[in-house]
């Protein structure tokens, strides 16, 4: 294809000085192996239309709108930005929807025609596991963009019993983008009628619409009904919306929930990975992408839809209630989990998109982030600070100041000279050391690793027939952009397999390097999104260079020309949500804080635009990273830390909620964040405890935080620079310091229960952190509930308001709840605990048996693995309990010869300790107490196999029975008898 580099420059160079008013639209479809990098560019116009005068709307009231009201699915959402005019030549005219003004507030006045749009019915074919569709563009109304597609085919498949699987793809082209990562092969199911679920269909005798559902077989009830019609599938615009069975929707990420139940009062969000901080706006998307939503049923069965997509998207809720999905590429690769119970439809959902990793012991201990070390004195007083305090530290990190200028996996030797040393030390006192790296690398003929990467051509590239504004001094095609170094950046393509090996290649050498490098422990991969300052901007945020010397310092950020990739049809809340006056062009594009939309990756020899696998960047540097590792650490488990994510990155990488606020709002909000990421299969996950952004001095609120991320999987206190720093020891406090060592103690004592419950997301799925319904979904309180949460079997309460030394906490029945610390019982329902300054309300399940590790003097895991274990026996309404106990060397990859396994019942007075795999690493540990939570019954001794215990070493105190001072061997079966 032809390619006319003139007008393509001098779009770009108009970019810089005004806003952009004659795009280049280029063809969009995945790009063919054989015209690998070419794109081909028109020249179209747009027109401008005049303005309604609409009157003063009432405040919204969902109580007075009609049935029509609540089911309208809105059709220029973008009016939701000051930058975007409605009016009814753009509604009925240009999108062919529905014009009417409404008098209400959030209701929409353009929306679309629900029972015209869409497809009609061709044909079909039925199979023992599989149905296939056929469907044509119906005539009734044009849709809502150019480039329709006429035909389409959708299939449907049965996966093992629980798992409905429905692709919708263009009938006369197979070369639409599919997300190139294969999920896991699940089998087909022999019958569909042994299906818990059912898709059916139906044609609309009028209009002749085609329509579907998913439903449960056993209660008829509708999980995903497109009857609410409106069903478009262009070529850069694609919508599908259902009924939703219930009010209660849960997940979607990453964006701005403060509240866990989604709000579906004509809400709406944007999801798309970007650099944006928590605390930058309300509503808005943020690092990750999770197309996944949870839903419960009036039957309180539940189940869980997954868009296997990966280019940008929204969703918007009305409050029929229906939820409409919107992205603007590929196809429709749509997952139904159906399940009874919501553990069970979350270990589904786990095992068909890659199980979650186990990560090392000492990632579950207390650890310590800033960014803002001057050197690395800085870090050994943080770290010397802490000690004194006698408060635990397993991790030690080092963020970006450890670099020349910014520079990844190179070494500061001005300030951090001796690293190595230091992460020797480090190590020999039981810390580890988890240094961060970003993506970009410098330009420079003297930087290896750039030199390295164009050796191998692993960079992001400009498609062929685009000549870049700016080569590298190479002359090579890299995409070039701007980060955190004073220099021009290039990116590696993760996805490309070629880069993996490079990335091993260069981890490997500066971890090996005594001087340039260190042995770092773990890998923090950040900045992933990817990241890009300014983008189409006139300069970076952070110009390093002279402003009034143009001539020898020219400004530069890179600048994307306009196309349909970077300038789609229809732009997503993702990008509209942040136009601003404050930007060269006030119209946010995709590519605003990221990559051009037409950057080209590789995959498997394939091409593909960023406009498509933008959302796969963080996804793919995870994989790499951590199998980069696996080869370096040889037989270890890596931990991998990362700020952006995609569908299954849980199985390389831990998620930390990014660059929160030092606010109680985003404390709350972290809550949130935890629950959602366990049901999207990231169970290693935590906020930034006191917050990352804003400096405080009052340390009530720090203290509060540090009581809540002790039950956090992943536990780290991180703060930004050019602020005070947040680690626990520099505030000096005492009420926080003792605050934060009795609860980093409790932490300590139940991380073998916590690494237990980890071992078994990573080997059936399912979730560590739950909301109460989780466990309790037949009790619609629990529904709302997201200032409480369950850490497995452990209810946590903590205090999320300043100068509250109360909580009001709610205990669902008919389970018993006991106390964690004195095993005291406490009464179903509301109540109202005490909660002074220095104490967070922690609760047992009944039913469960936790093995619990006191840390005594220890001040880290590598200490505290070697202290005698004890049990924790909490006993249900049935006087029945149970538990299990999994250890390894905890950092060994895991076979079936290295790990021990344990389980413990409660039953009829006898507990029972059998172990399931012995292991010759805990041949010397035992259990030296057992403690009962319920005991209400008498007894005259307890017998511990066959031998009657001394009474010195029982104690009673109500219904709490305390056996200590003993020696009970883990690698043998034991019996403890009441009698």
């Amino acid at each position: 294809m032809s390619r006319n580099r003139n007008i393509i420059i001098g779009v770009v160079g108009l970019a810089v000085v005004i806003a952009i008013v004659v795009p280049i639209a280029v063809v969009y479809s995945r790009p063919k192996k054989d015209e690998s990098t070419t794109i081909s560019t028109t020249i179209s116009t747009t027109s401008q239309t005049t303005t309604n005068n609409l009157p003063t709307k009432r405040p919204y009231n969902p109580d007075a709108l009609s049935d029509e009201d609540k089911s309208r699915i809105d059709c220029f959402l973008e009016s939701q930005s000051k930058y975007e005019t409605l009016t009814r030549y753009q509604c009925e005219e240009v999108r062919g929807c529905i014009y009417k003004p409404s008098e209400y507030q959030r209701v929409p006045d353009c929306f679309f025609n629900r029972t015209k749009l869409g497809y009609e019915f061709v044909s079909s074919q039925n199979q023992v596991n599989k149905d296939i569709i056929r469907l044509k563009k119906s005539t009734l109304v044009k849709s809502p963009y150019l480039e329709e597609i006429k035909n389409l085919k959708l299939t449907v498949e049965y996966l093992n019993n629980n798992i409905i699987h429905l692709k919708i793809v263009d009938e006369d082209d197979d070369t639409r983008y599919e997300v190139p990562y294969k999920l896991n092969q699940l089998p087909f199911i022999d019958s569909k009628e042994n299906s818990l679920a059912k898709f059916e269909y139906s044609v609309d005798s009028e209009s002749k619409l085609f329509t579907f559902k998913i439903l449960r077989k056993s209660t008829g009830e509708a999980i995903f009904d497109t009857s609410m019609g409106a069903f478009v599938f262009n070529n850069q615009f694609l919508q599908i919306s259902t009924k939703l069975p219930s009010k209660y929707v849960y997940g979607f990420g990453e964006n701005n929930h403060e509240s866990l139940s989604h709000d579906l009062e004509y809400r709406s969000w944007g999801m798309f990975a970007r650099d944006h901080a928590p605390g930058w706006g309300d509503n808005l998307n943020n690092y990750g992408f999770q197309p996944v939503y949870y839903g419960v049923e009036n039957s309180t069965k539940s189940h869980l839809v997954m868009f296997y997509t990966s280019n940008a998207m929204e969703y918007l809720f009305t409050p029929t209630p229906s939820l409409t999905m919107r992205t603007i590429g590929g196809i429709f690769d749509m997952y139904f989990v159906v399940e009874n119970l919501p553990e069970d439809v979350f270990k589904a959902y786990h095992n068909l998109i890659g199980l979650p990793s186990l990560p090392p012991y000492w990632s579950f201990g207390f650890q310590i982030s800033r960014w803002g070390y001057d050197n690395l004195q800085d870090v050994k007083d943080v770290v010397a600070r802490t000690k004194n305090i006698k408060l635990p530290q397993d991790v030690q990190y080092i963020d970006i100041e450890y670099m020349i200028g910014y520079r990844i996996l190179t070494l500061n030797q001005d300030n951090f000279t001796h690293l190595a040393d230091f992460q020797k030390d480090l190590e020999r006192n039981g810390t580890k050391l988890v240094l961060i790296v970003d993506p970009g690398l410098v330009m420079e003929r003297n930087n290896s690793l750039y030199v390295s990467g164009l050796d191998q051509d692993i960079f992001v590239k400009w498609p062929k027939n685009l000549q870049p504004y700016d080569r590298d001094n190479l002359g090579n095609d890299e995409m070039i952009s701007w980060c955190w170094p004073n220099g021009k950046l290039v990116y590696p393509d993760y996805l490309n397999n070629k880069t993996h090996d490079w990335w091993y290649e260069v981890i490997n050498e500066f971890v090996n390097n005594p001087v340039n490098g260190t042995n770092m422990n773990g890998m923090w991969i950040d900045m992933n999104e990817p990241s890009s300052f300014e983008t189409n901007e006139l300069k970076p945020w952070n110009w390093l260079y002279p402003v009034d010397d143009q001539d020898r310092y020219p400004f530069f950020s890179l600048k994307c020309p306009v196309n349909k990739l970077d300038d789609p049809p229809y732009r997503t809340k993702s990008a509209f949500a942040f136009d601003s006056e404050n930007q060269l062009v006030k119209k946010s594009r995709l590519s605003q804080k990221t990559l051009c939309m037409v950057a080209m990756h590789k995959y498997e020899d394939k091409p593909y635009f960023h406009y498509d696998v933008h959302n796969l960047y963080a996804h793919s540097q995870a994989i790499a990273t951590h199998n980069a590792f696996k080869r370096i650490k040889q037989g270890k488990r890596p931990f991998v830390l990362t700020r952006s994510n995609f569908i299954g990155t849980g199985k390389y990488a831990a998620h930390w909620l990014g660059d929160n606020d030092a606010t109680w709002k985003h404390m709350k909000m972290s809550i949130t964040g935890l629950i959602e990421y366990n049901i999207f299969g990231i169970p290693m996950i935590g906020a930034d405890i006191c917050g990352f952004f804003i400096s405080i001095q009052d340390a009530e609120m720090c203290t509060r935080w540090l009581q809540l991320g002790a039950f956090y999987t992943f536990s780290r206190n991180h703060n930004a620079n050019n602020q005070l720093p947040k680690d626990p020891a520099v505030f000096n406090n005492k009420t926080l310091e003792d605050s934060t060592r009795n609860v980093m103690n409790l932490r300590y004592e139940i991380l073998p229960y916590i690494y237990t419950l980890m071992y078994h997301t990573n080997v059936n799925g399912g979730t560590a952190i739950k909301a109460l319904f989780f466990e309790f979904p037949q009790d619609l309180n629990t529904y709302s509930i997201d200032e409480q949460f369950l850490l497995g079997h452990i209810l946590v309460s903590p205090v999320l308001k300043s100068g509250h030394t109360s909580v009001r906490a709610y205990f669902p029945k008919p389970s018993l709840w006991y106390d964690l610390r004195n095993g005291s019982e406490i009464q179903n329902g509301w109540n109202n605990l005490s909660a002074p300054l220095d104490y967070i309300n922690v609760h047992l399940r009944g039913g469960a048996i936790i093995p619990t590790q006191k840390l005594g003097d220890c001040l880290n895991t590598v200490c505290s693995r070697g202290n005698p274990f004890g049990l924790i026996v909490a006993l249900d309404e049935n006087k029945k309990s149970s538990g299990k106990l999994f250890w390894d060397d905890g950092e060994s990859d895991i076979n079936d010869s290295n790990y021990y396994h344990a389980s413990f019942i409660f039953d009829n007075k006898v507990l029972e300790l059998k172990v399931e795999k012995s292991y010759s690493q805990v041949n010397e540990l035992y259990f030296e107490r057992i403690k009962f939570y319920g005991y209400s019954e008498n007894f005259t001794s307890i017998k511990l196999d066959n031998n009657v215990i001394a009474s010195k070493d029982i104690r009673k105190i109500g219904k709490v029975v305390i056996i200590e001072s003993q020696k009970i061997s883990l690698k043998e079966n034991h019996q403890v008898e009441f009698i």
